[in-house]
């Protein structure tokens, strides 16, 4: 049977992640409907959102005769948020900065996370060069997560989001985040339930590849040349993981050093090649509803060209009631 959520139109809101409007609705669950452009021939929501019948992604939105309440019917078990790409009204950004009116911001994937959803963007300029990407997810998503973690693996349950097809972020293929019920090793530092954003510069086929067990083993610590991580970071022992390799640690960290755990980066490498860049943040620092950005330490020089972060950040939107983890500054090397 389909599922049925109520809701209310309350008014059209400027989204300056995704640099365009939307619709925000108020009911039993919230709901936002992000905007983006479509053909010209097709129908759009009017600014008093009255709506006519129309089908997009597995959604069919319909009008209530004599009322404001729309009726959502999602043929998917669980519907929180649904992207809709239709066309930004017209002076809706005109607040917006000059160079964010040149730039733009493609969302990518979208999945469900707890009682809410996330999903994947990256930010480009004018020309098409990627400024900044990361993920996004709603304030539900940090209730109703599993409470402990799945039979087949160590510690977390993983949802891997798909960066855009329409921008070139490389090296950066996708996002893989991870959540952690009882946290994970070393024990009395990371043990905490939190989140870990790998961001991945290999497949998700390549790390298939990579089991960290029996002969692989050896593979997970062939270290890369140390100019590929930077200066201070170390490799533990027994920090292996399977579609992951190794992590590195930097002891100067605050939770190293007699600080309780909040967030860290972390760097990570298998077969001698850097596999991913990861903030680990904990479900605890998320819920203060954060705003900070962070710089990263950086190496001395890159395996791959591409486009990398000189910082990462934690923010919470209150309006939007959204988090956003996201790489920052990024230049190409």
């Amino acid at each position: 049977m389909n599922s049925v959520v109520y809701a209310y139109c309350l008014s059209l809101k400027y989204h300056p992640v995704f640099n365009e409007t939307y619709f925000h609705f108020s009911g039993a669950d919230p709901i936002i409907l992000l905007l983006e452009k479509i053909e010209k021939d097709d129908k759009i929501i009017t600014r008093d959102c009255n709506m006519e019948i129309y089908v997009f992604k597995k959604l069919a939105i319909k009008k209530k005769t004599g009322g404001s309440m729309k009726r959502f019917y999602s043929i998917t078990p669980l519907l929180l948020l649904i992207l809709l790409l239709l066309r930004p009204l017209p002076g809706i950004a005109a607040d917006a900065s000059a160079a964010e009116a040149k730039s733009r911001i493609f969302p990518g994937e979208v999945k469900v996370l707890g009682n809410g959803v996330v999903w994947s963007w990256v930010k480009s300029d004018e020309k098409g060069n990627p400024m900044a990407l990361g993920v996004t997810f709603t304030e539900t998503a940090l209730s109703g997560l599993p409470e402990n973690p799945p039979a087949d693996a160590l510690y977390g349950w993983e949802y891997a989001v798909a960066l855009p097809k329409q921008v070139v972020a490389a090296p950066f293929t996708h996002v893989g985040i991870d959540w952690n019920p009882h946290g994970h090793i070393p024990p009395g530092i990371y043990d905490v339930p939190h989140f870990d954003f790998h961001f991945y510069l290999i497949t998700p086929k390549e790390r298939d590849k990579i089991t960290a067990r029996g002969t692989d083993l050896a593979k997970c610590y062939m270290k890369p040349a140390s100019k590929f991580i930077p200066a201070g970071y170390i490799l533990p022992k027994g920090t292996e993981y399977p579609r992951s390799g190794v992590h590195w640690i930097d002891p100067t960290s605050p939770e190293f050093n007699k600080q309780p755990f909040t967030l860290t980066f972390i760097y990570g490498s298998y077969n001698g090649h850097i596999t991913f860049i990861e903030p680990m943040i904990t479900r605890a620092f998320l819920e203060t509803k954060p705003d900070i950005v962070e710089p990263i330490k950086l190496p001395a020089a890159y395996q791959k060209r591409g486009y990398y972060p000189t910082a990462y950040s934690v923010k919470y939107d209150p309006v939007r009631r959204e988090y956003t983890i996201a790489l920052e500054a990024i230049t190409r090397r």
